[in-house]
């Protein structure tokens, strides 16, 4: 089927283009709506004052776990410990008896009373439910009183490698559990959702990324995700162009199974190998050359000599390797071990690295995916926590100064994946003057738009899409309004009106 889709005009293209004639999932012609409509046999959309923008590719994103926090207790705007408490009572509530509470979002450092999160906190407000509230930054996870006796943990407990148990002055497990900590001894207790809830948040993710006009992305998840993404895509219900990654613990299954890097179809395909160099900021462990406030330097999640068996084992196999490395001593050893053997490896966040960095990245050809909507969160944290490393800390342009290969990722949810933001972050580094990081490493907004779309997608594979070009993919989004001279935080408030992929109107406002 033959569609003319009619705007006001198309972004990066002449004045007069304002329409697109796409066939068999491609841009078949673009010109003048007069010119294209001519003996035009086909559909004809009609966006009026509408602006054609090309698809947004969201490079690293949690699609299970986007999907699933529109279902959970949703904790991110919680100023203070009393609303904090007061939203999880009320979630509570309307529980079944039994049923596990979860929840997401919350953010201590944004309380007013600089309350301590604590099971001890928690466990009046959970009204006898099982509980783990998961951060903000995904790091840091709170459980309850009742959920601890049963994960067994005590004052006991020893720590994991890569992972820390919080405890009181006293030795007491507090309830705060710090990256693998967590999943060694609670995550594995947290009841696992059943297939058709597993594709019913992966169902509710897409339509919630196509609404922002993301067209393509790459997840990361478990296993169960990985196979769930596969069977969607098999039963064509998958409307977003998803790359997915396969998880650290599922390793020896990708060698049995050869998983190669780029195999899949044109809606999904395989992609890296996902590894943990560090922690995060706002937990306190990321890996650091510089103390925090607390004197600690962070966690290495990973050890140079695991990533590097694991990267062979990958290698091997044809898999690529994406790991997560924020700190500045997390991404220098990455580097090193990548420096010895890279093959369709990404570097994730890339959130803090000094200039012999920046350089061995660009170097060595090493795509890294930077999340430019983190900044407003991180602002503050950057100030009391990283003042010796604040200079370093998302260091955009220097990275495209020395020509490295860039991406763009939200990491929803940890932030909403809205690449509206991304691009108002990249180009002001922050919302004000008092919360920008690092004004000098502002980008223009046409190259933010060039990251955010077509070299976002080159990074995550697929087909060629990303630009608003003649046999191009038929990956792009409408505007409500032309943003061409706008300033790029009254661009964010620009709603989307219909996104579309290979062609097809797969959401509509």
């Amino acid at each position: 089927m033959s569609v003319l889709v009619k705007t006001s005009h198309i972004w990066g293209k002449e004045v007069t283009d304002n329409s697109i004639i796409v066939e068999n999932g491609k841009i078949k012609r673009i010109g003048f709506y007069g010119d294209l409509s001519k003996d035009f046999m086909g559909e004809i959309h009609d966006y009026e004052k509408g602006m054609v923008i090309p698809g947004f590719c969201d490079a690293h994103l949690h699609m299970t776990w986007l999907g699933q926090t529109l279902t959970l207790c949703d904790l991110r705007e919680c100023k203070s410990s009393a609303e904090f408490l007061d939203k999880i009572r009320a979630y509570a509530k309307k529980l079944a008896p039994g049923e596990f509470l979860r929840g997401f979002g919350w953010d201590d450092r944004a309380w007013s009373d600089n309350e301590k999160p604590t099971r001890w906190l928690i466990d009046d407000a959970t009204c006898g439910h099982k509980c783990s509230l998961t951060k903000v930054d995904g790091h840091s996870f709170l459980i309850n009183s009742e959920f601890m006796m049963e994960c067994g943990v005590t004052g006991e407990t020893t720590d994991t490698p890569g992972g820390r148990i919080g405890k009181n002055q006293d030795g007491e497990p507090d309830g705060m559990f710090y990256d693998s900590a967590f999943d060694e001894y609670a995550r594995k207790k947290i009841p696992s959702p059943t297939t058709d809830q597993l594709e019913s948040f992966l169902l509710k993710a897409a339509e919630h990324l196509l609404s922002y006009g993301i067209t393509s992305c790459r997840t990361f998840g478990t296993l169960d995700d990985f196979v769930t993404l596969a069977h969607m895509d098999r039963k064509g219900i998958l409307k977003i162009r998803t790359c997915a990654c396969i998880p650290e613990n599922a390793l020896a299954w990708a060698v049995d199974l050869s998983a190669k890097t780029g195999t899949g179809s044109e809606m999904f395909w395989t992609g890296q190998l996902k590894l943990f160099a560090d922690g995060s900021l706002g937990s306190k462990t990321a890996l650091v050359s510089e103390p925090y406030s607390d004197g600690t330097k962070g966690i290495e999640v990973t050890t140079i000599r695991e990533m590097k068996e694991k990267i062979t084992m990958a290698h091997q196999i044809g898999l690529g390797v994406a790991i997560h490395a924020i700190g500045d001593e997390a991404v220098k050893n990455v580097l090193n071990v990548f420096g010895e053997s890279s093959d369709q490896d990404t570097i994730e966040h890339f959130q803090c690295a000094k200039p012999q960095s920046i350089a061995l990245a660009a170097k060595l050809g090493i795509p890294v995916v930077v999340n430019p909507s983190h900044m407003p969160l991180d602002a503050e944290a950057i100030k009391v926590e990283w003042p010796k490393l604040a200079q370093n800390s998302y260091p955009l342009a220097s990275l495209i100064k020395a020509g490295a290969i860039v991406g763009f990722g939200s990491d929803a949810p940890v932030v909403d994946p809205n690449p509206l933001t991304a691009l108002a972050c990249a180009t002001t580094r922050g919302r004000t003057v008092y919360d920008q990081i690092n004004p000098q490493e502002a980008i223009s907004f046409s190259r933010a738009i060039r990251i955010a779309t077509k070299e976002s997608s080159a990074i995550i594979g697929g087909p060629e899409r990303g630009l608003i070009e003649e046999g191009q993919a038929a990956d792009f989004a409408v505007l409500l309004d032309d943003i061409r001279g706008k300033d790029p935080w009254d661009v964010e408030k620009v709603p989307f009106v219909a996104t579309y992929v290979a062609g097809e109107r797969v959401w509509k406002k």
